[in-house]
C-alpha cells in the first residue's frame, strides 16, 4: 500500500507530462501547417517603380496583405539588370517574412551572362508560384509595308541589306529573342543595343531603326493606337488581346518560342509551412476576377502554377538561353 501511495502519483505525473508533451507537440505541428505571419512582410521588386514586375507585384500585395492579415511592404531594390534586388531574396532569412517577384527571362539570361552572380539561379530560392506570361512580339513602324515577317526578310534580302532590330540592352529578353530569330531564319540581323526598352522602341516608332522585339504587354497599348505594327507573337498559340497576328509558328518558325515572364520566389530552405502558405494565398490573389482582370489588361496572361511546375520553368528557361547566348557569342556589357 505504501508502495503504491509513493509510486502511482509517480507515474500519473509521468504520464500527464507526456499527455502535455503530446499536446504541445501537437499544437505545435498544428501551428506550423497553419502559418500566419505576426509582423509585416518584404515583397521585393527587383527593378525600379513603374516596369513590369512592379505593376505585378504591386498589385498583388494590397489582396494578400489582406489574406495573412499582415502588411506587405513593397521594396523596389533595382540595380545592375535585377541583379541587386534578386541578391536581396536569395539572402533573405528563409522564415517567410521576406519573397518577391523575379522576371524569369532576366532570371535565365543572368545565369549564364554574369560571370560572377552572386548566388545560384535555381539553388538559393525557393519557387512559390508562376505568376503570368507576355509573349515576345516582333514590331515594326507602321510606315513599313512588311506585313509579314516573311515579307520583311524578302524585302531585306532583295535590298541586299542587313535588317536593324534595337533592344533596351545587351542580354535582356529582347536581345535574346532577336538572337534566336536570326539563327533560326538565318537572315542578316544587326542588333542595336539601348540603354532601356523605352528610348529604343521610341526610336522604332519614329522610323529611325526597323524593328525591335518587345513584350506583348508592353506593345499592346502602342499597337492599337496604331504607332507599333505586330508582325507575330512568339507564343504557342495567338494571343487573345491581338487574335488577327499570327504567331511564329504560323509565320514559318515552329520551335520559336519567347515569353517574358514572372514569379514568385522566397530564399531558398523557406520554413515549409511558410512557402505552403504562401502559395496558396498568393494563388488565390491570382485567381481573383478583379485581379485577373487588371493584370490581363496589362497584356499578360496569368497562370499560377505549382512550385515544382516553376521551379522546372526556370530551369528550362536558363539551359534555352544559355544556349542561344554561347551560339551568339553574347558578352555581357
Amino acid at each position: 500500500m505504501i508502495y503504491c501511495k509513493q509510486v502511482l502519483p509517480a507515474i500519473c505525473g509521468a504520464v500527464r507530462g507526456m499527455f502535455f508533451a503530446c499536446c504541445l507537440a501537437a499544437s505545435a505541428s498544428a501551428g506550423a501547417d497553419e502559418w500566419a505571419p505576426t509582423k509585416p512582410m518584404r515583397f521585393i521588386m527587383p527593378f525600379a517603380p513603374g516596369g513590369s514586375t512592379d505593376v505585378l507585384g504591386r498589385m498583388i500585395a494590397p489582396p494578400l496583405g489582406i489574406a495573412l492579415g499582415q502588411q506587405i511592404v513593397v521594396d523596389n531594390r533595382g540595380g545592375a539588370g535585377g541583379i541587386i534586388g534578386t541578391e536581396a531574396i536569395a539572402r533573405a532569412q528563409p522564415d517567410g517574412y521576406t519573397f518577391g517577384v523575379i522576371g524569369l527571362s532576366g532570371q535565365a539570361a543572368n545565369a549564364t551572362l554574369a560571370p560572377k552572380l552572386p548566388y545560384d539561379s535555381v539553388k538559393d530560392f525557393e519557387p512559390l508560384t508562376f505568376i503570368g506570361q507576355s509573349p515576345q512580339a516582333f514590331v515594326i513602324n507602321p510606315s513599313n509595308p512588311a506585313l509579314s515577317i516573311q515579307d520583311l526578310f524578302a524585302r531585306a534580302k532583295a535590298a541586299s541589306r542587313p535588317i536593324n532590330f534595337a533592344t533596351g540592352g545587351v542580354g535582356l529578353g529582347s536581345h535574346i529573342a532577336g538572337e534566336l530569330l536570326k539563327q533560326q531564319a538565318r537572315v542578316d540581323m544587326v542588333h542595336v543595343p539601348y540603354k532601356g526598352g523605352g528610348p529604343a522602341m521610341t526610336d522604332v516608332m519614329a522610323g529611325q531603326i526597323e524593328t525591335m522585339f518587345t513584350p506583348l504587354s508592353t506593345a499592346l497599348p502602342f499597337a492599337k493606337a496604331g504607332r507599333l505594327r505586330v508582325l507575330a507573337v512568339a507564343s504557342r498559340q495567338r494571343s487573345v488581346h491581338m487574335p488577327n497576328v499570327p504567331t511564329f509558328a504560323e509565320s514559318g518558325f515552329p520551335n520559336f518560342y519567347m515569353e517574358e515572364a514572372w514569379g514568385v520566389f522566397g530564399p531558398a530552405h523557406m520554413l515549409p509551412a511558410a512557402a505552403r502558405r504562401l502559395h496558396t494565398e498568393i494563388v488565390k490573389v491570382l485567381q481573383k476576377p478583379d485581379i485577373v482582370e487588371r493584370i490581363t489588361a496589362q497584356g499578360v496572361d496569368v497562370t499560377p502554377t505549382t512550385p515544382e511546375q516553376l521551379r522546372t520553368y526556370i530551369v528550362g528557361e536558363i539551359k534555352k538561353y544559355r544556349e542561344v547566348i554561347q551560339r551568339a557569342g553574347i558578352k555581357a556589357n
